[in-house]
């Protein structure tokens, strides 16, 4: 019972953070190429060095991760492909904002999934999270920034993904095979993410931090897998 709280809890932070990510990152504004290094080498290393090893188990683990880069690649390009014209943009604006629910259900999903191997350990996919969260905000297309009528409940709904995909992985049993296939699946989904929408571009970031990102993040892989 704590531990399903737990995660809940973590989805609840995520969302909240998530919905108030503008103004937080206005207020940083100064530090967000340090933001944006760190949370994005801290979060690639998280990806490759625990969550990855964690969701292979067999041959087929690698499939259903690669899926899970395949069809985020797809989605995006919808998106894209439909955004186009000013008479489109409010149609526009619900297909960015559903893409945004769905990144936000497999944070969700992640955090469950995480959660399900080590409470200690998995604490760290909260520093990527909440960082991608704040330094992604500065990264947002003018679509986000729509102000139209309904524009509140779009962020709201889109935000709410977090939650949702909570208490979807909540249903799923660790030993189950469509917990092995969903755990891949979600982590090409998350790297994906990185790689597209999230890694640093052209001059955005902070190469020192970016390192400095990846080192701590190993450093403390190591040492609670040490203590574990």
């Amino acid at each position: 019972m704590v531990e399903v709280l737990l995660k809940i809890v973590g989805a609840v932070l995520l969302t909240v953070i998530g919905y108030f990510s503008e103004v937080i990152e206005h207020r940083f504004k100064k530090y967000h190429d340090i933001v944006l290094g760190f949370g994005t080498g801290s979060f690639i290393t998280f990806i490759f060095l625990d969550l990855l090893p964690e969701a292979i188990v067999n041959e087929a683990s690698y499939i259903y991760f690669l899926l899970g880069f395949i069809v985020f690649h797809i989605v995006k390009k919808y998106i894209f492909q439909h955004a186009i014209g000013k008479e489109r943009k409010h149609y526009a604006v619900i297909l960015d904002r559903g893409e945004e629910f769905i990144k936000n259900v497999t944070e969700g999903v992640t955090v469950v999934f995480s959660l399900d191997f080590a409470v200690a350990k998995s604490f760290l996919v909260f520093i990527p999270l909440i960082l991608r969260k704040i330094s992604f905000s500065v990264l947002l297309t003018p679509l986000h920034h729509y102000e139209g009528k309904d524009s509140n409940l779009l962020g709201i709904i889109a935000q709410a993904g977090t939650i949702v995909g909570t208490i979807m992985a909540l249903q799923f049993s660790p030993a189950s095979e469509l917990f092995k296939a969903s755990f891949p699946f979600v982590i090409g989904a998350l790297l994906y993410m990185v790689l597209r929408d999230i890694f640093p571009k052209e001059k955005e970031g902070s190469v020192e931090f970016f390192a400095i990102g990846v080192a701590v993040t190993y450093v403390l892989i190591h040492a609670l897998k040490t203590v574990a």
